[in-house]
């Protein structure tokens, strides 16, 4: 039976790809560890060759750019990660609610709709209808009529 409260729930469809992630964060995150280790690895070989064949250093500018591009690449990384890890969380306590509210509609059923229909028919009246305040240039907010009050 499906639930009327979890996340599938109002035509929204809830979608994964093959690492069991959403809307393609699973991607980001690998293309995220892939660019930081290749910017360390390609910063390191750059070191290797240029101190090999002419005994200079690389720039520190250069090396700079590499650790800052892979700092960045993996706390995007992480912060994919943790934000999948809350999502799922929340999923499993939406899942958890979504059950037990589905429990408590079985078991309690619609007994009080009823409750108050009956009352009003054994009263022998109908339910009021409320009509509501009138909006616009004639409806006044209470801090309005506050204001123009004498003191």
């Amino acid at each position: 039976m499906a639930s009327a409260y979890g996340p599938g729930a109002r035509g929204n469809a809830v979608t994964t790809d093959r690492l069991g992630t959403t809307s393609g964060q699973g991607t980001t995150k690998w293309l995220g560890g892939l660019v930081a280790v290749l910017c360390v690895a390609l910063d390191l070989l750059a070191n290797l060759l240029v101190q090999a064949m002419s005994g200079r250093w690389v720039p520190d500018v250069i090396n700079v750019f590499a650790v800052g591009t892979a700092a960045v690449a993996l706390v995007t990384t992480l912060g994919l990660h943790l934000f999948d890890r809350l999502e799922a969380k929340v999923d499993r306590l939406s899942e958890s609610l979504a059950g037990r509210m589905d429990e408590l509609t079985q078991r309690v059923g619609d007994r009080n709709s009823g409750f108050v229909e009956g009352y009003l028919a054994g009263q022998g009246r109908d339910g009021a209808v409320v009509p509501l305040a009138q909006r616009g240039p004639a409806w006044r907010s209470l801090n309005d009529a506050a204001r123009e009050a004498p003191q």
